[in-house]
C-alpha cells in the first residue's frame, strides 16, 4: 500500500540548491562538479586519466530512435582553450552492432595553438574518413583534406543547373586584345581519353570516354590558364580558352572575308 502511495506522490528535497523530483529531473541552482569538489564552472568535468571525459548516450533497446535531434553546444564568450592534446572530436555513435562511429566533427590545431580546421567525418562501412575540410584560412577541401591555397577544391564530380563567373568591368585593368589567338588554337591539340580510375581510386575521377586538353601540352602555350594543385598535379581553366576561340573565330573570318574580296579569274 505505501508502495502504491509513493509511487502516485511527487515529492521534492531541497538541499543545498539541488532539487530531486520523483519523475527524474533534476534542477541545480548552483555549480556541478565530476571528479573534482570546487567546480569553477556550471558544470565542470575532471578526467584525470587519459580516457573519454564527458559521453551522452542513449541505450534504451528497439528502433525507435530519439524523436528529433540531439544536440551538443559548447559556447563561450571569450576564449575557450580545449587542452585536449591535438584537438576535440564531436562523434555520433550507434551501438546496434557495436560501438560503431557512424558521423563526426573533429577540430585540429593546424600548426600552432592559435590555428585550427575543422574535419567533417562519416562512416562507409569499415571506412572512417573526413569527407570535407575547412582550413585556417577558410579554404574548403570536398573529397580531399589539403584545399591549398583555393576556396573551394572538389576532388570528384560535380553537378549544377546554372553558374555565373564575375565579368563586370569594373573590376579589370589593363585590357588588351588577345595576341594571335588562331595561332594560338592551332597549337593546342584536342584529344579524347579515359580517366586513371583505377591507379587514382581517390581522386574518384568519372567513368566513360572524355574529351578535353592535356595540361602539359597547354602550359607551354597559355602557361596563364594551368594551374597545379596542392598535391603539384596540373588542371586547365577551360572557360579561358573561350576567349581565344573567339579571337580565333574572328581572325579566321576575316582571312575569308579578304579572300573573298580578291578578283576572281577566269580559267580558259
Amino acid at each position: 500500500m505505501k508502495t502504491r502511495m509513493l509511487s502516485l506522490i511527487i515529492f521534492l528535497v531541497v538541499l543545498g540548491g539541488i532539487v530531486f523530483a520523483a519523475n527524474g529531473d533534476l534542477n541545480v541552482s548552483g555549480k556541478v562538479g565530476i571528479s573534482t569538489t570546487t567546480p569553477a564552472k556550471k558544470l565542470d568535468v575532471i578526467e584525470p586519466s587519459n580516457t573519454w571525459a564527458l559521453r551522452a548516450t542513449r541505450q534504451t533497446p528497439g528502433t525507435t530512435g530519439l524523436g528529433g535531434a540531439a544536440e551538443f553546444v559548447i559556447q563561450t564568450s571569450g576564449d575557450m582553450v580545449d587542452g585536449f592534446g591535438t584537438g576535440i572530436m564531436l562523434s555520433i555513435q550507434d551501438n546496434a552492432a557495436g560501438p560503431n562511429y557512424i558521423g563526426g566533427v573533429y577540430a585540429a590545431r593546424e600548426g600552432d595553438d592559435t590555428s585550427g580546421k575543422l574535419h567533417f567525418l562519416t562512416r562507409n562501412g569499415a571506412n572512417w574518413d573526413s569527407r570535407m575540410v575547412i582550413d585556417k584560412l577558410g579554404n574548403v577541401g570536398i573529397g580531399t583534406q589539403l584545399p591549398g591555397g583555393y576556396k573551394l577544391y572538389i576532388n570528384g564530380v560535380t553537378f549544377s543547373y546554372s553558374g555565373y563567373q564575375s565579368s563586370d568591368l569594373k573590376f579589370k585593368t589593363n585590357i588588351t586584345p588577345i595576341d594571335s589567338p588562331l595561332q594560338k588554337i592551332l597549337q593546342i591539340d584536342s584529344v579524347a581519353f579515359n580517366w586513371k580510375t583505377e591507379e587514382y581510386q581517390e581522386k574518384d575521377f568519372p567513368e566513360g570516354r572524355h574529351f578535353g586538353v592535356i595540361a602539359d601540352d597547354v602550359e607551354k602555350i597559355l602557361p596563364e590558364i594551368v594551374r597545379e594543385g596542392p598535391e603539384g598535379e596540373k588542371a586547365v581553366a577551360y572557360a579561358e580558352i573561350i576567349p581565344i576561340l573567339i579571337g580565333a573565330i574572328k581572325e579566321l573570318q576575316k582571312q575569308i572575308d579578304q579572300l573573298k574580296s580578291v578578283p576572281q579569274t577566269s580559267v580558259k
